[in-house]
């Protein structure tokens, strides 16, 4: 493979990642963006601000109720998974902990895919 085809492979997957990795963060945020406007426009109606959490989220998308949702055998994991599930904000997880760990992880995947595409220095 010549060097003018490796560039544009590595441009590809630059170009890729960018696509990849932007996108669903985007996505993520400006979801997360919807549901605290609704959290908003409910709270000036009522004036009691009821967060919406990812449990919230899974009965809406299902229709079942999450009970628990997980146990794990550990008490802490589980301790851990509750407060994720009936606590913690879902505009929190979609615009801040979903984008930074998506972003972490296709960091992670892309310098790997560099490694395998780029030109091996002798």
């Amino acid at each position: 493979m010549g060097t003018g085809a490796n560039r544009r492979l590595v441009d590809l997957v630059d170009t890729l990642f960018g696509f990849f990795v932007a996108l669903p963060m985007i996505c993520s945020f400006l979801t997360g963006s919807v549901v605290l406007l609704l959290e908003c426009v409910k709270w000036l109606k009522v004036a009691v601000w009821e967060t919406i959490t990812l449990r919230h989220a899974v009965y809406w998308w299902t229709g079942e109720l999450v009970a628990r949702p997980a146990r794990t055998g550990w008490l802490g994991a589980d301790r851990g998974l509750d407060w994720i599930f009936t606590e913690m904000s879902l505009p929190f997880i979609l615009m801040v902990t979903l984008p930074l760990a998506w972003l972490l992880i296709s960091l992670w995947f892309w310098g790997r895919v560099e490694k395998l595409i780029s030109p091996r220095r002798a």
